[in-house]
């Protein structure tokens, strides 16, 4: 699911990419505000 990954100099912010195409079942594309609710939950 993920491209990449980048780490802030302090450690503290994380920065995530995410593959182009990525689909949920249904067929929906998969959006980063979708991967932030669930690392929130």
């Amino acid at each position: 699911m993920i491209a990449g990954l980048e780490n802030s100099a302090d450690g503290l912010i994380r920065r995530f990419t995410l593959r182009d195409g990525l689909l949920f079942r249904d067929g929906a594309p998969v959006m980063a505000d979708d991967v932030v609710a669930t690392l929130r939950r």
